[in-house]
C-alpha cells in the first residue's frame, strides 16, 4: 500500500504516481481493516485512491441475491445437529452462531456515510468503467480500493480488498459446521426437511419469507447411500411492496429479469454443482455423502481441492437485454485450519449477446478483463489478530475505456443511481431484520437463552 500523506495535499513522486489522504468513511464497530496481500498487483502504473467497494462487481446486485441464495439454500435443509457441529461443543457452537448472526445484523443497522464518501461512492458507482473521469479527481480517493493506471490505452485496474469481522469461531469450525448442515439432510423426507425448517429457524423463516418462496426441498437417497438435493426459491416483489415498496420497485426491474447458470466440474468434465435462475426462480442441485459434495454424476468420490466453473448470464437494462455466454474461470478450494474459503480467476472471455448496435462496436476491449491473469477474486473466512475470524473479499480486474464499455457504464451506473439512497436503506433495514431473526433464532436453539 502506498503511504499517506496530509489531508488536502498531493505529491508526484517518479512516474507520475500519486499518493493520497485516506478519506474513509465512518466503520461500524464489528468492521476489520482492509489488507491487500492475497492477491498481487502490478508493479507499474499510475495508482490512486478510490472507494471502499467493488465499484462493477458490487453493481451487480443479481450476483449478490445469486451469493445469498446459494449460501442460504443448505441452510433451508438444516436441522438442530447441524448448527452444533459450529463449534467444539454445542453450547460454543451456538454461541458462535449467534455471534455470526449478530455481526451481520450490525453491519446493516445505522449504516453511516460521511458526506464526502457518500459524494465518492455515486461517482465511482456511475463511473466504475469509464476510470479516466475520475483517477485524477481528488474527492473520489479513499483508502480500500486500489486504481491503477496500466497504459496510456485507456487500460486501468481495480483492487479492493475488504475483511469483516464475524467472532471467534474458527475457520476450522466453518468447515465442519458446513458439512454438518449439509449432511443433515441426508436419509430425510422432504416433510421431515421442510419441519426442520420451521421448527429450527422460525423467525428466519418468516424474514425470508417476505420476499422469498421455498417452492421445492427434495432429498431423493440414491441405491449407493448418498442423497441427491434440490431446492428452487422464488423472488416475490410483490411481497416486499407493504414495508419495502423502492426496494420491491428495484428488485421487480433489475433481479427479478435476470438469469443464470453455474455449473462446476472436475478436470474429467463431471459436475460437481448446478445452479440456474430466471424467471424469479433459483434451483440448485447437490449431492451429499456423509456431509460432503459428491459428483452430481457416476461414481461418488473426494471432491478435488480445484473445480471448473462455466457461467451463463444475461440481465435487462432498461429496454436492452446484455448476456454473455460460457465465461470460464478456476475455483480454488482453501483448506488451512487458519483460512476456509475459495480462489476464482476467470480467464477466458465469454461470448457477449449484445443489442444490435452495440454488437456493431469494437468487442476487443471486452476480453481485455480475462487477459494478463484474468479476473482475480477471493471469498474465505480466515484467523486474524487476537483469534478474531474475519471474512475477506479481496477482487482484482482491469478495464480498456471504449465505446462499447462506457455503454456499459451507462447501464450500470443508472442502475446504480436508482438504488443508491432510499432503495438502499430498505435493503439494509431487510437485511437488518432478517440477521436479528437468525440471530434472536440461534439464542434460543437447543439451550434456551444465550446472553447478549
Amino acid at each position: 500500500m502506498l503511504p499517506v500523506t496530509p489531508r488536502g495535499t498531493t505529491t508526484r513522486p517518479p512516474h507520475g504516481r500519486r499518493i493520497l489522504q485516506n478519506y474513509a468513511s465512518r466503520h461500524r464497530p464489528s468492521r476489520g481493516d482492509a489488507h491487500t496481500t492475497a492477491i498481487p498487483t502490478h508493479a507499474r502504473g499510475d495508482r490512486a485512491r478510490a472507494a471502499t467497494f467493488n465499484p462493477v462487481i458490487r453493481r451487480l446486485r443479481s450476483i449478490r441475491f445469486a451469493a445469498l441464495l446459494i449460501l442460504g439454500a443448505p441452510l433451508a435443509s438444516a436441522c438442530r445437529p447441524g448448527w452444533d457441529a459450529f463449534g467444539s461443543t454445542p453450547a460454543q457452537a451456538q454461541a458462535n452462531g449467534v455471534t455470526f448472526a449478530d455481526a451481520l445484523h450490525r453491519r446493516y443497522v445505522g449504516v453511516e456515510r460521511t458526506p464526502f464518501y457518500a459524494a465518492a461512492r455515486a461517482k465511482i458507482g456511475k463511473r466504475a468503467l469509464s476510470p479516466s473521469v475520475i483517477f485524477d479527481d481528488t474527492t473520489t480517493w479513499t483508502h480500500l480500493t486500489q486504481l491503477t493506471r496500466l497504459s496510456s490505452d485507456g487500460e486501468y485496474e481495480w483492487r479492493t480488498s475488504v475483511d469483516f469481522a464475524l467472532g471467534s469461531v474458527t475457520p476450522t469450525d466453518w468447515g465442519a459446521g458446513f458439512r454438518a448442515l449439509l449432511g443433515s439432510a441426508e436419509g430425510r423426507t422432504d416433510a421431515d426437511l421442510r419441519a426442520d425448517v420451521r421448527s429450527t429457524l422460525p423467525k428466519t423463516t418468516a424474514a425470508l419469507g417476505r420476499m422469498f418462496s421455498l417452492d421445492t426441498l427434495h432429498a431423493q437417497r440414491l441405491a449407493d447411500g448418498s442423497t441427491a438435493l434440490t431446492i428452487t426459491t422464488k423472488v416475490h416483489p410483490d411481497w416486499l411492496k407493504a414495508g419495502f415498496p423502492l426496494y420491491a420497485k428495484f428488485v421487480a426491474k433489475y433481479v427479478s429479469p435476470s438469469a443464470y447458470h453455474i455449473v462446476l466440474r472436475d478436470a474429467r468434465g463431471m459436475r460437481w454443482l448446478d445452479a440456474a435462475a430466471g424467471d424469479r426462480g433459483f434451483t440448485l442441485h447437490l449431492r451429499i455423502l456423509n456431509g460432503g459434495l459428491v459428483p452430481l454424476d457416476g461414481a461418488a468420490q473426494p471432491m478435488p481441492d480445484t473445480l471448473r466453473l462455466t457461467m451463463d448470464a444475461s440481465t435487462k437494462f432498461s429496454i436492452f437485454t446484455i448476456g454473455m455466454r460460457g465465461m470460464q474461470g478456476s475455483m480454488v478450494f482453501l483448506r488451512a485450519p487458519s483460512e476456509r474459503g475459495w480462489v476464482f480467476r476467470f480467464d477466458r472471455a465469454p461470448e457477449w449477446q449484445l443489442p444490435l448496435f452495440a454488437a456493431s462496436m469494437l468487442k476487443s476491449p471486452l476480453r481485455r478483463p480475462f487477459e494478463q491473469g484474468g479476473v482475480l477474486g477471493k471469498v474465505s473466512f480466515r484467523t486474524g489478530a487476537g483469534g478474531q475470524t474475519y471474512i475477506t473479499r479481496d477482487f482484482r480486474f482491469a478495464v480498456q475505456e471504449s465505446a462499447i464499455i462506457r455503454f456499459f457504464g451507462g447501464l450500470s451506473g443508472s442502475a446504480f443511481s436508482e438504488f443508491d439512497g432510499p432503495a438502499e436503506r430498505e435493503e439494509n433495514r431487510f437485511n437488518a431484520e432478517l440477521f436479528q431473526a437468525m440471530r434472536d433464532d440461534l439464542r434460543t436453539l437447543r439451550y434456551g437463552a444465550v446472553a447478549p
